[in-house]
């Protein structure tokens, strides 16, 4: 190339990079809306009310001790917009012991300091999780178009901006979507390191690998996962000429993990680093032996060794391994059981999923198989098989109890940058496939969009949609409390339904933010004391989670909290239709006088008719006024969160 030729083909390539460029970011902006739609249209989850305070204290306090089964980095991050606004906060009942978590307790006092102005707080405290996911689209795009090219980076792009459990977990502070962006950080600068082999992508890729574990404890894996890839390079090298260059390649390695070390340790202060194993006091069987509980390492050569770790981040370890292996009752199917399902996460996966992501996945995955000329060299597809299948793997391992499938969000975006391969048949030559990956990918968009902003409860087409998907799953699957507001304004809207008998799966009171209940009989013997018996209709709202029969701490609508044990609670509505509901997770029945007084046993021959009729009559009235559109349509008049 001559001088003269330089500048234009500099030109060229500019003007070719405009197009891409203008792309990614119309995906992206559109991905912000749709997240920051998200952010104020749901209302505050089960975990925020523990994650944010949390976040606050650690800022306030420098202590790390407040919720320790996660890593600080994320909601710290999520509490730096909040200080500006001085929220209020209440540490009366924070205990530092280990083995105690008062996390919700403090949370409670935090939303009770801060009133119906919580809601606005916490939606200042979601604001870094549309960063963090813009973030991780970004690399899903930049990794998918090294290896299948600008088309593969934009289908991979369109597929992360759309997908329902992005949508649903980024705009809430939890650390779930941050851990999946910083093990894609991760994994993509040691991938950057290995094709380069240079001391500062070295230092980098500590980097990067230290942040990873300051955000979630499941991203300890990545020592394993790096490990393993790392010994796939070297055997596809030549081995080392001389020793220098032995060394080198091992002394970076220690570098990676020296950097990532120190890392963890700056990001909780250095605070217990260097503390002797045996000193510790846990209180998981893994970590213990006989009864009453003892350190196990305790007198043994291994408990005088210094843990390089912080000793909040090791015992925050141990109290996550405590609950996996507690008596915690798990739901899958219309069922309850003392223990978990080692199929749990791929039937949620299956459920959760569009339909459409589905099949493309599995093409995508049978290229690889095959060793379609579409796919990248057998080591790159490696860097995405390899991390996906680890957390997938041990995850689904840990079947002491199944809950949740944001669990497994960390293998997300490599699933995701895997289905970019599938642009290779929008290359002349393949219409019939190019045709099919497109209607695939539009299907997947279209129904995750027609759920929106109800993208936590998002059900694919197997399961029946959102409205039956309690049947299947429960919990941060479908119903997390995110859908008080819709509740809000359907009391609004219907003031026969007061007094409202609400039973709300949440860690907040509704009161706060302008819902008027009381709790509704826990079963229908119940009804003998329910003073409207010879009044009017009765409305009762019921989380899908506590109708399914989940024992929880609810707010009794006094200002106290009451305790649901029985998983036959609320049997007596299982059987009946809902006439309407708040988004997809709050269910609301209306029982008639006559039903009413035979669950109470004041029953006659009239009444007995009436009951009979009931069922057939309730599921046509106000059909038309409390879908999910209209809910949201009246919503968007006055978004106010007092």
């Amino acid at each position: 190339m001559t001088r003269d030729q330089a500048p234009e083909a500099s030109t060229v390539a500019r003007d070719s990079a405009a197009p891409r460029r203008a792309v990614v970011i119309l995906l992206l902006l559109v991905h912000a809306g749709l997240l920051l739609g998200n952010l104020r249209w749901n209302f505050i989850v089960v975990d925020e009310v523990a994650h944010v305070p949390a976040g606050v204290s650690h800022w306030q306090t420098g202590s790390f001790s407040l919720d320790r089964v996660n890593p600080p980095l994320a909601r710290m991050l999520a509490a730096l917009p909040m200080l500006p606004a001085h929220p209020k906060t209440d540490y009366h009942r924070f205990d530092a012991s280990h083995g105690i978590r008062r996390e919700w307790e403090v949370g409670r006092d935090f939303i009770a300091a801060n009133g119906g102005r919580s809601f606005d707080l916490i939606c200042l405290a979601r604001l870094p999780g549309v960063v963090w996911s813009l973030l991780g689209g970004w690399l899903v795009f930049r990794w998918a178009r090294e290896l299948y090219g600008n088309g593969g980076g934009y289908l991979a792009l369109a597929v992360w901006c759309f997908d329902p459990t992005i949508l649903a977990f980024a705009p809430v502070v939890t650390p779930d979507l941050p851990s999946a962006v910083a093990g894609l950080l991760a994994t993509f600068a040691f991938r950057r390191y290995l094709q380069r082999g240079r001391w500062s992508t070295a230092t980098l890729a500590g980097l990067a690998l230290g942040i990873a574990l300051l955000v979630k404890h499941t991203l300890v894996l990545l020592y394993g996962i790096l490990a393993v890839l790392w010994l796939i390079d070297c055997c596809r090298r030549p081995f080392p000429a001389n020793f220098a260059a032995l060394g080198r390649k091992i002394g970076q390695a220690v570098l990676i993990v020296g950097v990532s070390l120190y890392t963890l340790n700056a990001g909780y202060g250095f605070h217990g680093t260097g503390r002797a194993l045996e000193e510790y006091r846990f209180v998981s069987r893994m970590f213990t032996v006989g009864e009453p509980l003892q350190n196990r390492f305790q007198g043994t050569w291994l408990g005088r060794i210094p843990v390089p770790l912080p000793d909040d981040y090791l015992e925050g370890i141990d109290l996550q391994r405590r609950d996996f292996e507690g008596a915690l009752k798990s739901y899958l199917n219309g069922r309850w059981s003392d223990h978990g399902w080692w199929y749990y996460y791929l039937e949620a996966l299956a459920l959760k999923e569009p339909v459409g992501l589905w099949i493309l996945g599995l093409w995508a995955l049978g290229m690889v198989l095959v060793r379609h000329p579409g796919a990248a060299l057998p080591q790159e597809e490696l860097f995405l098989v390899v991390p996906a299948l680890t957390f997938f793997m041990v995850v689904s391992s840990q079947t002491g109890f199944s809950h949740h499938m944001r669990y497994v969000i960390p293998m997300y975006p490599f699933l995701i940058i895997g289905i970019g391969k599938l642009a290779y048949f929008f290359r002349p030559g393949h219409p019939f496939c190019a045709a099919t990956v497109a209607a695939l990918l539009s299907w997947a968009i279209a129904g995750s969009l027609i759920v929106y902003p109800h993208s936590l409860s998002y059900f694919n087409e197997l399961a029946g949609g959102p409205r039956n998907g309690h049947a299947f799953l429960l919990d941060s699957n479908i119903d997390w409390g995110q859908d008080l507001l819709y509740l809000r304004e359907w009391q609004r809207a219907h003031p026969e339904s007061r007094p409202l008998r609400l039973a709300y799966f949440n860690a907040v009171d509704p009161r706060l933010f302008g819902v008027e209940y009381c709790l509704p009989p826990l079963h229908r013997s119940q009804f003998a004391d329910v003073a409207e018996l010879q009044g009017g209709d009765i409305y009762i709202a019921v989380s899908a989670t506590l109708l399914m029969g989940r024992g929880f701490e609810v707010p009794n609508g006094q200002g106290k909290w009451e305790q649901i044990e029985s998983s036959d609670s609320f049997d007596y509505l299982r059987t009946l239709t809902p006439v309407a509901r708040a988004g997809y997770s709050i269910l609301i029945y209306r029982i008639t006088p006559a039903q009413a007084r035979i669950w109470a046993g004041r029953t006659d021959a009239v009444d007995v008719r009436r009951a009979n009729h009931q069922e057939d009559s309730v599921s046509l009235q106000l059909e038309n006024t409390t879908d999910c559109d209209t809910a949201l349509s009246r919503f968007l008049g006055r978004r106010g969160s007092g």
